[in-house]
């Protein structure tokens, strides 16, 4: 049984972009890995996986989400894989809601987020906003971990004779 044209397919690119796309269904027959392009992707270089579900993603789309996705490496560079999705989800008043949802997986807990709004560039910039906060919020939690000992027991006491 097939989605229909467009629905659930999923993307997959290298960070950085280096204008190829890994793994891409084209769609026209029922077994998708009959139809598909594959590469031996470099096991040190990051995935971004896209997927639009109920909604085309379209190469605009592709395009803005990689590169707001790349400031993502500034805080973690040994990102394993991001997953971005993005969701038509119709309204009960007839709007439309555009739901980003994002997974990074890094090693140790994953970070997970999503956001919700009617436009659907507004929905991603707003999650690459969050994931963005929480990569910022893990790395700043590691570092402070590392000191074992309050800095006030290092403060050197003068004499006063």
């Amino acid at each position: 049984m097939s989605d229909g044209p467009g629905l659930n397919r999923a993307t997959e690119l290298p960070i950085p972009s280096s204008g190829t796309i890994v793994c891409a269904p084209d769609g026209k027959s029922e077994n998708p890995k009959k139809n598909m392009t594959k590469k031996t992707p470099d096991p040190a270089e990051p995935k971004l996986l896209l997927r639009g579900i109920h909604l085309w993603l379209t190469e605009a789309m592709k395009a803005a989400i990689e590169t707001k996705a790349e400031r993502l490496l500034r805080h973690e560079p040994r990102i394993v894989r991001i997953r971005i999705e993005v969701e038509k989800v119709p309204h009960k008043g007839g709007e439309l809601q555009f739901a980003a949802k994002g997974l990074i997986e890094v090693h140790g807990p994953d970070l997970a987020a999503s956001v919700t709004t009617e436009d659907a560039y507004k929905s991603v910039d707003l999650l690459i906003d969050r994931l963005d906060r929480m990569l910022r919020k893990r790395n700043t939690a590691m570092h402070r971990g590392r000191t074992e000992d309050d800095i006030r027991e290092h403060v050197v006491e003068e004499n006063t004779d």
